[in-house]
């Protein structure tokens, strides 16, 4: 059941495009750039959610994916504090699976973190999920490999969208990988997928973009 926001306010791309299209929007055409509008009511996608942060007058989102019934993945910078150092309490944490315009399957809220990367944290949710997570596999992808992404971009921010037709680029510095997913600020922490042939899985965050425009994620270990 998807309760209402009272706080806070494709064998390549064709084979899983239609994956994808089993919650896109009706009538919903792919944007110029590659992204496509996702309804999250199917698995993985209902397992993605919109994640707020709250401050002293000020608040940001970024985009988690459920990994565990009680764990969400996401990056470390999204929890950093906003005007000091440090990172908020947990407690300031909403995460919102399956976010849709104002409405969403669940609201969970942070209770603790464990940093797992540079930029990789898992955050401890107050409770279980009732939805399925998505897993998680660290892979050494090859260049050219296909990629997907979905997140809450800050164009399109009560929306999820996927690029369902992207590319692992290379290895970038400090173990960080180089992709063409287009994905922008509100896409941090959003998931980068690969099709195992049994399902999508995680296999990276997406964490910014270079100078030249290359989207940068860094890959679980």
């Amino acid at each position: 059941m998807r309760r209402h926001l009272t706080t806070f306010a494709l064998a390549g791309a064709l084979g899983l495009l239609s994956v994808l299209c089993i919650g896109a929007t009706p009538g919903t055409a792919r944007a110029e750039d590659g992204r496509i509008t996702v309804r999250p009511d199917v698995n993985p996608w209902n397992a993605i959610g919109r994640l707020n942060v709250s401050g002293y007058r000020a608040q940001r989102h970024c985009t988690a994916t459920l990994v565990e019934p009680r764990i969400a993945l996401t990056a470390w910078h999204c929890l950093l504090q906003f005007f000091r150092d440090g990172v908020v309490d947990p407690r300031a944490v909403h995460f919102l699976p399956g976010y849709d315009r104002g409405s969403f399957h669940e609201h969970l809220r942070g209770v603790g973190y464990e940093r797992k990367g540079d930029d990789v944290v898992l955050i401890t949710l107050d409770r279980a999920s009732s939805l399925v997570p998505v897993a998680m596999k660290p892979v050494t992808p090859a260049t050219g490999d296909s990629l997907f992404q979905g997140g809450y971009s800050s164009d399109r921010s009560h929306v999820l969208t996927a690029d369902p037709a992207c590319k692992y680029l290379g290895p970038a510095a400090q173990g960080r990988w180089l992709h063409d997913c287009e994905a922008v600020s509100g896409d941090s922490g959003a998931p980068i997928l690969r099709d195992t042939g049994h399902g999508l899985v995680v296999v990276a965050i997406h964490i910014g973009r270079a100078a030249d425009g290359t989207g940068i994620a860094e890959p679980l270990r």
